[in-house]
């Protein structure tokens, strides 16, 4: 099984640094197969005869014998990354003067925030749940201080979520239908 691995928060302004080709080593050592990584930010792409929650378990105990802070990640198989992409709305990734981002909901994501982001959005925001993304289009630049999304720093939900804009969602989701690796 194809596995991705999304980490939160990591190799951001010089702290929490996991460097990948050290995390590549250690996941191979670990028996998984095929790791490639993708950008800095904590994208990794493996496959495991291991089941998800095996491979969760494997990831905890790697990531607390190696690194002396807590690394938030959630890990996705091949059909749930992919079915959950396929449910993006018809106007995400469209338009160019919009931003366009995945947010990947962590294991730490309480359900009564799915509300809380439906009941806050405005008129500048689009936003699609699915079971383990938020697709979410908001403006760049022009009337973004009026969006629901320029203040989901500020939001119980943002620590539980891990951002990917939907240039690097795609390239994920490349990684994850390419066979030939």
């Amino acid at each position: 099984m194809k596995y991705v691995i999304l980490f939160r928060g990591i190799n951001v302004g010089g702290n929490r640094r996991v460097s990948m080709p050290k995390l590549r080593k250690l996941l191979t050592e670990e028996g998984f197969n095929n790791v490639v990584s993708y950008i800095n930010s904590g994208n990794v792409i493996f496959e495991s005869d291991d089941s998800k929650d095996k491979v969760i378990q494997k990831m905890n105990d790697l990531l607390q014998e190696n690194y002396d802070f807590t690394v938030e990640f959630l890990v996705l198989d091949k059909p749930e990354y992919l079915g959950d992409l396929a449910q993006a709305p018809e106007c995400w990734n469209k338009d160019d003067t919009l931003r366009h981002n995945a947010l990947f909901i962590l294991p730490t994501f309480k359900d009564e925030y799915r509300q809380l982001i439906l009941d806050n959005i405005t008129g500048f925001d689009q936003v699609e749940i699915a079971d383990q993304m938020i697709f979410w289009t908001a403006p760049f630049k022009i009337n973004y201080s009026k969006s629901f999304f320029s203040k989901s720093l500020a939001q119980p939900f943002y620590k539980c979520v891990s951002i990917r804009n939907s240039r690097t969602t795609l390239k994920i989701a490349d990684l994850l239908k390419d066979d030939n690796r």
